[in-house]
């Protein structure tokens, strides 16, 4: 699968690589959640969990990410996976102010979003959006802000956990 060009990342949103390989750990940990499921992916980038998702039985995915480049490279991913009949992305920017009606609309959703390091509190704003959206979320966060989010999805009225630790490499 393609990932992103590295003449094209846009450091600005945070676009780091998921690794096809990382993408199929992750899933195949949560495949409950994932088979026969509707699958929301928020922050999909070249769509790499999106095409995850849809490879271990995802009933339907929609990814979300606000980069029309990126969205393209997950279109060819999608492609390439032959599994273009169960994914299908949408354009929309998540942060504060995200309004995406889609309640009910989806079982699960998993994200790698952006950790917070350009834009202070977006991976929270990405998790509040997923919790809007979702009665389960899975989310990538660097351990470094574990503590805050665990709090942060308490007071939002949700129980979270940390169900695995995963060192990828992240460009400086």
């Amino acid at each position: 699968l393609k990932p992103f060009d590295t003449d094209q990342i846009k450091f600005e949103l945070e676009q780091y690589a998921t690794s096809a390989e990382l993408g199929a750990a992750i899933i195949t940990h949560i495949q409950d959640d994932v088979l026969d499921k509707r699958v929301l992916d928020l922050g999909c980038g070249t769509g790499i969990l999106s095409c995850a998702c849809a490879l271990a039985g995802a009933s339907i995915v929609v990814g979300v990410d606000c980069d029309e480049d990126a969205l393209a490279l997950a279109r060819t991913n999608i492609a390439e996976c032959d599994v273009d009949h169960v994914v299908d992305f949408v354009r929309c920017r998540i942060d504060d102010n995200a309004q995406l009606p889609l309640r009910n609309a989806f079982d699960t959703c998993v994200m790698n979003p952006p950790f917070g390091t350009r834009k202070k509190g977006i991976d929270a704003a990405f998790v509040r959006a997923a919790l809007s959206l979702c009665d389960v979320v899975y989310s990538l966060h660097k351990t470094s802000t574990r503590a805050f989010l665990l709090k942060r999805a308490h007071e939002w009225g949700a129980a979270a956990d940390v169900v695995a630790e995963l060192r990828f490499d992240l460009p400086k």
